[in-house]
């Protein structure tokens, strides 16, 4: 949502449909060849009325503030909004149905005592296919996920409450899911994909000793700062993630920092009172982290120092990745039938209607579920490919390397000239490489030449 807002009307405002006005392709998505297969997509209609329209407002607020907590707050005490489906960022306020005036004047009073005007200028009403509409169902969805317990990481959610273990290489797996709304063939659709969080059962702590006995105490800290720094940590006892952008060695749990009311208080006493968290490690450094600003929030940026002994890694390292066993076990655990990622997307949506507070946001904006996308596709038999001596028709339409692996291709350039630039201790691997490429290359009718290395 910006804040500056155009009067004018964008054209992407507009439904532009040239596939009805070309003959050439008006009907060119159904084919007749191949074996028709009944389908199941990961799309949902969305319902809503006819006349559904989205109200843009614009607030300034007199004296400015600068939170934008305490923006949303004032705004949201009124009764004018109550009851009303909104989403508002600070400055740009959506809602679905008009207010009585254009412009609109409410007062609050803060906490101290402060008397701050509020002014709600209407600036736009906009048809539901504008991508503005598109960006505010997106926020709602983001909002209906919360109110199921669901934490997003990235641009994802996920349910914390239903981790799947792998104790043989400390990982746990969060379930969740991918979702958006968009308009396809000008239908509104919620789309939804089944997605995971990998996570360690590492804290940064343990990750931190484990390599001071590797590397000793000499370059530990520059060895720390190198691996650790532009990580994404996560801490457990309220489920956010955090970015390591620095480690500050000068400061220990016993040290003290300042609460929102201006108290001070000590991280080990903070974690205990707030979480009943007992720190044990009192010598520990901090990871520092640089919080993201919210969109129109003008206050400064504030910095979060986290103890490592309650932040866990996520994510794989590279060393994982290449590990067999360990991304077998991950594949088994998170590879799913078409039945059971079908069973999964059913109860994300069933989920939704039946929590009381997910269908209200949901209702409240007009918004209803309709059926599930279902279609007829067709399997296409696989392609024919001519070679030099003969023509290949490959049994896997998906993957025909192995197919065309012995058979000449129809005209090849011999590679005569070039060169591998390799250091002494990969000069093993160059040479593995170049082997297979010759051995390869020659039962396809191209000719690879020794290279310079």
């Amino acid at each position: 949502m910006e804040r500056g807002v155009k009067n004018k009307q964008d054209f992407m405002d507009l439904s532009i449909c040239t596939r009805e006005k070309l003959a050439h392709v008006r009907n060119c998505k159904t084919g007749s060849s191949g074996i028709p297969v009944k389908l199941v997509t990961n799309l949902f209609n969305l319902d809503f009325p006819q006349d559904w329209q989205l109200y843009q407002y614009h607030v300034t607020y007199i004296p400015d503030l600068a939170s934008r907590r305490l923006r949303i707050a004032l705004l949201y005490s009124h009764s004018e909004l109550s009851n009303k489906a909104k989403a508002f960022d600070g400055a740009i306020l959506f809602l679905s149905q008009k207010l009585e005036e254009k412009v609109t004047e409410l007062s609050s009073e803060t906490q101290r005592g402060e008397t701050i005007k509020m002014t709600i200028t209407l600036k736009r009403e906009l048809p539901s296919s504008s991508p503005v509409c598109i960006q505010v169902f997106n926020i709602i969805f983001r909002k209906i996920l919360k109110k199921l317990s669901m934490y997003q990481i990235g641009r994802n959610f996920y349910n914390p409450s239903e981790p799947m273990e792998i104790p043989q290489h400390k990982l746990s797996l969060w379930p969740g899911f991918a979702i958006s709304v968009s308009y396809f063939e000008r239908k509104l659709l919620f789309s939804a994909d089944v997605s995971y969080k990998v996570l360690r059962n590492e804290t940064v702590l343990e990750f931190m000793t484990a390599l001071c006995q590797r590397t000793g105490l000499s370059c530990f800290t520059q060895m720390c700062e190198k691996q650790l720094i532009g990580l994404i940590v996560l801490t457990r006892y309220n489920n956010r993630t955090y970015s390591i952008d620095d480690i500050d060695w000068s400061v220990k749990p016993t040290h003290t920092f300042q609460k929102r009311d201006g108290t001070e208080i000590t991280y080990v006493d903070y974690y205990k009172q707030q979480y009943d968290i007992t720190v044990s490690d009192l010598n520990q450094p901090m990871l520092v982290s640089l919080l993201k600003r919210k969109r129109n929030d003008n206050s400064e940026a504030r910095l979060a120092h986290l103890i490592p002994e309650l932040c866990f890694l996520t994510g794989l390292t590279g060393q994982a990745t290449s590990d067999f066993q360990l991304m077998k076990a991950v594949a088994e655990k998170t590879r799913l039938s078409p039945s059971g990622r079908q069973q999964r997307l059913a109860r994300l949506v069933d989920d939704i209607q039946r929590n009381t507070n997910a269908r209200f946001e949901l209702e409240t904006w007009g918004l209803h579920f309709g059926s599930q996308i279902s279609l007829t596709g067709r399997i296409v038999p696989s392609e024919k490919i001519l070679m030099q001596d003969h023509i290949c028709q490959p049994v896997s339409a998906a993957d025909w390397s192995k197919d065309i692996r012995t058979c000449k291709i129809l005209n090849a350039q011999s590679l005569n000239t070039w060169l591998i630039l390799c250091s002494d201790r990969t000069e093993h691997v160059a040479e593995s490489f170049l082997n297979c490429l010759r051995r390869v290359a020659g039962s396809m009718g191209f000719n690879v030449d020794y290279p310079k290395m």
